[in-house]
C-alpha cells in the first residue's frame, strides 16, 4: 500500500493472559473544567496502560496502571490530569466480559490536575480530586476500539493540603481506543 492509507484495528473478544500489560489511547473532547467563576472547555487525549489479573469468577479482570489526559488550552496553558494512586490500588478494575454479555467497566481514579497558569494570577496550580473520577462504560471488545466511558457525576478540585473546593471538573465523555 502506499500513501496514508488508514489502519483497521482487528476487533477481538479474547480476553488477554493474565500479566500481559495493554496500553490504550484515551480522548475527552469537551471537558468543562470549572475554576472559581470561570467555565473552561478543555480537549484532552492521552491513555492509560492496564493489566490482565485472574479473578475469581474465572474472568479476566483489568486493572488500571496509570492513567493521564493533556490538553493546551491558550489561557491556562497545559492541562494535565494523572492518576494519583499507586499501582496496586485495588479500586481500578475493569471487567471486559465476554463477547456475548459485555462487562460493565468502572475506572476509579484518584486524580492530580496541574494548570500551567491559574487565571488571574498566571502561576502554576495543583490540584486534586475531593473523590474518585468514576467512568463508566461497556467494553464490547478488547481492546477497546472508539468504547465510550462517561463520567457521571461532577468532582470537586481542591488545592493539596486544603477541604476547600476551589474548581470541578464537569461530567464527560471519553472515548477509549487500542494502540
Amino acid at each position: 500500500m502506499e500513501g496514508n492509507a488508514p489502519v483497521q484495528l482487528a476487533r477481538r473478544s479474547v480476553s488477554p493472559k493474565p500479566g500481559t500489560e495493554v496500553p490504550l489511547l484515551a480522548f475527552a473532547p469537551r471537558v468543562g473544567l470549572q475554576l472559581g467563576h470561570r467555565c473552561l472547555h478543555l480537549f484532552l487525549s492521552g491513555g492509560l496502560r492496564l493489566r490482565a489479573e485472574p479473578a475469581v469468577d474465572g474472568r479476566t479482570r483489568l486493572r488500571v496502571l496509570g492513567f493521564h489526559l493533556l490538553a493546551d488550552h491558550p489561557q491556562l496553558g497545559k492541562v494535565t490530569i494523572t492518576r494519583t494512586e499507586p499501582d496496586s490500588a485495588p479500586t481500578s478494575l475493569v471487567d471486559n466480559g465476554s463477547a456475548e454479555l459485555p462487562g460493565v467497566s468502572a475506572l476509579f481514579l484518584h486524580c492530580a490536575v496541574d494548570i500551567e497558569r491559574s487565571p488571574g494570577s498566571g502561576r502554576p496550580l495543583r490540584l486534586r480530586t475531593a473523590t474518585p473520577l468514576q467512568l463508566l462504560g461497556r467494553a464490547r471488545t478488547f481492546p477497546p476500539v472508539s468504547e465510550p466511558f462517561r463520567s457521571h457525576r461532577m468532582v470537586e478540585l481542591l488545592q493539596f493540603g486544603e477541604s476547600a473546593p476551589v474548581g470541578s471538573l464537569d461530567p464527560f465523555r471519553v472515548n477509549l481506543g487500542g494502540c
